[in-house]
C-alpha cells in the first residue's frame, strides 16, 4: 500500500478548516445585518411612541385647563348658594316664610372646626410635575 502524498493531506484539514470559518463568519454577518434592521424598526417604533406621548401631554394639559375652568366655576356657584343660604338665614329673623323654609330644609350654618384653615374655594390644587 501506498501512503498518500503529505501534501493532500495536509490540504485537506486547512481546506475543511477555512471552510468552516467562511460559514461562521457568513453567520455572524448575517446576524448582525438582521440585528441593524431590528435596531432600526425599534428607533422608529420609539419615535412613533415618543410623538404619541408629546399628542397625549398636549391634550392631558388641555383637559387639564378645561377642567381648572370648570373648578373655578364650580367654587363659583359654591359660594353664590352659601351667600344665598346665610342670607335666607338672616332674612328668616325677621320674615315668617324664611323662618319655614329654614325650618323645612333644615338650613344651618356649620360654624368651622376650631384651628381648621378654611380652603380656598376658587382656587383648586395644582398637580405636581
Amino acid at each position: 500500500m501506498e501512503s498518500q502524498p503529505r501534501s493532500l493531506s495536509v490540504h485537506i484539514p486547512v481546506t475543511l478548516l477555512s471552510l468552516a470559518l467562511a460559514i461562521f463568519f457568513a453567520s455572524q454577518i448575517g446576524a448582525a445585518s438582521r440585528t441593524s434592521a431590528t435596531i432600526t424598526w425599534q428607533l422608529n417604533n420609539l419615535d412613533k411612541g415618543l410623538g404619541e406621548l408629546k399628542t397625549a401631554q398636549k391634550q392631558a394639559d388641555e383637559l387639564l385647563a378645561q377642567a381648572k375652568a370648570v373648578v373655578d366655576q364650580a367654587g363659583k356657584v359654591q359660594e353664590n348658594y352659601t351667600n344665598l343660604f346665610k342670607e335666607v338665614i338672616e332674612l328668616a329673623k325677621t320674615d315668617k316664610d324664611a323662618k319655614g323654609v329654614v325650618e323645612k330644609w333644615k338650613i344651618q350654618v356649620n360654624e368651622p372646626a376650631p384651628g381648621a384653615a378654611a380652603p380656598d374655594a376658587g382656587k383648586p390644587v395644582e398637580p405636581k410635575k
